[in-house]
């Protein structure tokens, strides 16, 4: 249910391509860019992630799809990742509550953040996937999540760099 939650609130931009904001919609056309002429920060300043395009990039020369077909399928997986993990780390946190305090802390975050913090097919949300992914990990014990969530903080360097600053006051 809290993964399929925020899909479920964004359901009407899967219908109405870049009615999220305007960054979805440039997210698209900068896909477009980078589909013609690599990285290249000097064009648009948006390519200092180009981890993310590359990525973009690469799915779209194995599966053969257009911008907006991967948009749609990316932004369902952000949203799906985001309800999980958040919903994972809640449960983590409040295990001696319930589950019931996970499922609302994650349903009041899409909720609150409905109108001004849309979870979109940008670096942010790919980012914040990580981050969310970050906070279930340090509450782990053992080596291997250690190293685990070595990888993934360079993941998250190399996907955006502010992310991993609010992570790093975080722990």
């Amino acid at each position: 249910c809290a993964a399929i939650f925020p899909v479920s609130l964004f359901a009407y931009v899967l219908y109405f391509n870049g009615t999220a904001t305007s960054d979805i919609g440039n997210a698209k056309s900068m896909f477009d860019v980078f589909h013609m002429i690599g990285i290249n920060p000097s064009v648009i300043e948006y390519f200092q992630y180009p981890t993310y395009f590359t990525f973009n990039e690469v799915t779209a020369q194995i599966t053969g799809m257009d911008a907006n077909s991967i948009a749609m399928i990316f932004f369902a997986l952000f949203g799906v990742l985001l309800g999980l993990f958040s919903y994972l780390f809640l449960f983590k946190v409040t295990k001696s509550i319930g589950n019931q305090v996970a499922l609302v802390g994650v349903v009041l975050y899409f909720s609150l953040s409905f109108s001004f913090l849309n979870y979109q097919w940008v670096p942010q949300t790919l980012a914040r996937i990580f981050f969310f992914l970050l906070l279930i990990l340090i509450t782990l014990e053992g080596t291997k999540y250690k190293i685990l969530t070595l990888v993934i903080f360079i993941a998250l360097m190399f996907t955006h760099l502010f992310i991993p600053i609010i992570f790093l006051v975080f722990f």
